[in-house]
């Protein structure tokens, strides 16, 4: 496959992610629904994190900052590599880092635009659908290494101040 630009990279990069149920936010974020998410509001079933740490799995938004980037190269993940397409790309480097406000408000945008498919459906309860409408949590965790986004910081308190708590979640690497 032939590629000419880095750019040319990540736009066949966010066509791949497109086609696997990814929602894009800017050019590096995305959001994706969780498994809990459908779960929660079909089955009335919660993930761990619900047990644990009081999260509400219906009301979790699931969050990329760095789809394409991240240090590790872990066996387990499921996150496209440069060996699975046939093109290379500096996975550890962030060429360009959108803003964190426009960041939030994409995220929770693409949420609502995911979770809105439930409205009306039978077995999902009106008031849960409802709630989840309002997320309370994100998890930046949904694809690549978090810490390498250089306005991480930032990006949570943007989420404070809209009274989202944020789940950390990482391969806990260095930034």
């Amino acid at each position: 496959m032939e590629v000419r630009a880095e750019e040319d990279v990540y736009k066949l990069l966010d066509q791949k992610l497109i086609k696997q149920g990814y929602h894009l936010v800017g050019r590096h974020s995305s959001v994706k629904k969780c498994y809990w998410n459908h779960a929660a509001l079909v089955e009335g079933r919660f993930c761990y994190k619900g047990k644990f740490y009081g999260i509400e799995s219906h009301r979790c938004i699931q969050l990329s900052v760095t789809n394409h980037w991240c240090w590790n190269a872990c066996l387990h993940c499921w996150r496209l590599r440069p060996q699975d397409v046939g093109i290379q790309w500096n996975e550890t480097r962030m060429p360009f880092a959108d803003d964190p406000r426009s960041i939030v408000e994409g995220a929770i945008r693409e949420y609502r635009r995911i979770i809105s498919g439930y409205k009306g459906r039978p077995g999902v309860d009106p008031k849960m659908y409802q709630e989840a409408m309002n997320p309370k949590h994100v998890a930046i965790s949904l694809t690549g290494e978090a810490t390498l986004y250089p306005m991480l910081g930032e990006l949570i308190k943007e989420f404070h101040r809209e009274g989202h708590n944020h789940v950390p979640c990482d391969q806990g690497g260095e930034a």
